[in-house]
C-alpha cells in the first residue's frame, strides 16, 4: 500500500474539496458542494493511523494519545484527531 493508502486517489482528485474520515468505515468526500460516502474503508485502526501519521509527517507533525490533536497545512489543511479525544476513535478532516 502507498503511504496515503485508500485516500491517495482522493488526495490527487482535483474535484474533491473535502475529505472527512470518521473512523474506519465512515469516510465522506465533498465534490461540488455535495457530500457522499466513499465506497472504500480502512481495514483496521493501525492502517488508518499510519495514513494519518504519514500525511501529518509530511508537514513535520505528529499525533498520538498524549497529543491527540494535530493541524497541518498541505496543499490544503488537515486536522487529525486521536482517541481518546476523538469520540469515534481516530479521524481526520481535510480541506482543500
Amino acid at each position: 500500500m502507498n503511504k496515503f493508502g485508500i485516500l491517495e486517489d482522493l488526495l490527487n482528485d482535483q474535484s474533491v474539496t473535502e475529505i472527512m474520515v470518521n473512523g474506519l468505515n465512515s469516510i465522506y468526500l465533498e465534490r461540488q458542494g455535495k457530500l457522499s460516502l466513499y465506497e472504500n474503508n480502512f481495514n483496521n485502526e493501525p492502517e488508518l493511523l499510519d495514513v494519518i501519521k504519514n500525511i501529518l509527517g509530511s508537514c513535520s507533525k505528529t499525533i498520538n494519545p498524549e497529543k491527540p490533536f494535530a493541524d497541518a497545512r498541505l496543499p490544503g489543511r488537515l486536522q487529525g484527531q486521536h482517541s481518546p479525544a476523538a469520540a469515534l476513535g481516530i479521524g481526520a478532516y481535510g480541506y482543500y
